[in-house]
């Protein structure tokens, strides 16, 4: 996706990193090409030689376990550059022991880690104070959301009512409450059995594409992070 800039030897070497999990994440503002556009311009502006834009689309941020991310470490641990820059802390990081290894081991190879929304450069003993203290309160802010979302997920359970605009796949509305739906029962039962089995998610999501299965929207595509949430919601709502 990137072309290398020119620049001096004495120019630092910075590669980027994007990510969304779902392709739908492109109308919330921060899809890979706006990510990577920020990226372009504040490399110019901080006057870095951007060699690379490293992508993963439509993947999870639950683990570091990714082909960008892989990759990325690859190139530090290769000591390709001076600098990783990335739009906003959870396109890499969703827990702050990651946050922390991840960084710690880039300042051992003389990497500095800058991240655009929250003005962070591990660079300076200032910018790693805060760097400390952002992950640290986005994982809590991420935990206390997904505790908001299991307790009313597990009313959802009690009562069977809806919660929210969209209905959970599995599940249709009638007169304002979920009614299992049994075609999509049987899918998510096939999927649930696949995964146990060891099928990743990505391959599922391939699986139920080229089988032409639609989605609730009744689209025909689907992405790993929709079975992910697939086999969440199994834990949350009624079976049939």
């Amino acid at each position: 996706m990137a072309t290398q800039q020119t620049g001096t030897t004495n120019t630092p070497r910075a590669i980027g990193y994007i990510r969304v999990s779902t392709a739908g994440q492109a109308s919330e503002g921060i899809s890979l090409e706006a990510q990577e556009t920020r990226i372009r311009a504040y490399c110019t502006l901080q006057g870095y030689r951007l060699l690379d834009v490293i992508v993963d689309a439509g993947e999870s941020g639950k683990s570091l376990n990714r082909p960008g991310v892989q990759q990325l470490l690859q190139q530090v641990q290769a000591k390709a550059c001076e600098v990783v820059v990335i739009h906003k802390l959870d396109r890499l990081f969703r827990n702050t022991q990651d946050a922390l290894n991840t960084t710690q081991d880039f300042a051992k190879r003389g990497v500095a880690l800058c991240s655009i929304s929250e003005q962070l450069d591990t660079s300076t003993p200032m910018g790693k104070f805060f760097f400390t203290i952002t992950a640290a309160y986005a994982e809590m802010e991420r935990a206390m959301i997904a505790e908001r979302t299991r307790v009313a997920l597990a009313h959802t359970r009690r009562t069977g009512t809806q919660i929210g605009n969209r209905t959970p796949y599995g599940y249709d509305v009638v007169e304002g409450r979920l009614v299992p739906n049994a075609a999509e029962q049987a899918v998510i039962a096939e999927v649930t059995t696949q995964y146990a089995a060891g099928i990743g998610v990505h391959r599922l999501a391939r699986l139920l594409t080229e089988r032409g299965v639609p989605t609730k929207e009744g689209k025909g595509r689907w992405y790993p992070a929709q079975i992910q949430r697939l086999l969440h919601r199994v834990e949350c709502y009624p079976t049939a």
